[in-house]
């Protein structure tokens, strides 16, 4: 039987221990079940999830906010700039619309995983999306197909949305 002096200690050092652990990110989770490249060590990752945005239509631009994450393995900084980001929305036939990235620089740190929100991860539309397009509803939008495309390293990965899978390839 243990006093209860003894209980006490230990009862307190488990504590400190999961906290340290808390702290210096032990246990922090990282979901992999999403479509995935990897390119020196970096890890990127996108989906289209219930939380995924497809806003706009004509007369205005499309914008296009998918899950987005990056899980650096390497031992140095990750930086993207903006024109590195780049995608393509093409709706029922039409001529593919060219889609600029509307944040700054994508930055995780070495041994960092990060994941993205709807506002600091989204592409829109380079232009306004003409009224002759046919259907400029949100389930056209959604049915749509984007193209996420982010050069790395002198590689190209792709993501594809084809209105129901998420595809993926490194070029």
């Amino acid at each position: 039987m243990i006093d209860r002096r003894t209980f006490l200690k230990l009862s307190a050092g488990a504590l400190v221990l999961t906290a340290a652990g808390a702290l210096t990110g032990c246990g922090t989770t990282i979901d992999l079940n999403h479509p995935q490249q990897e390119v020196e060590g970096v890890m990127f990752l996108c989906d289209v999830l219930s939380e995924t945005d497809f806003s706009g239509g004509a007369p205005t631009k499309i914008q296009y906010r998918p899950y987005f994450a990056i899980w650096n393995q390497s031992e140095e900084d990750v930086s993207i700039p903006r024109k590195d980001i780049t995608g393509t929305f093409t709706e029922n036939g039409a001529a593919p619309e060219k889609m600029v990235f509307l944040h700054g620089t994508l930055k995780v740190g070495a041994k960092q995983y990060q994941k993205f929100s709807r506002s600091t991860f989204g592409l829109e539309t380079e232009n306004n999306i003409s009224s002759s397009h046919e259907n400029t509803t949100l389930p056209t939008r959604q049915n749509g197909t984007y193209e996420l495309r982010i050069k790395y390293k002198g590689k190209t990965v792709v993501f594809f949305y084809d209105g129901k899978t998420m595809t993926s390839s490194v070029k």
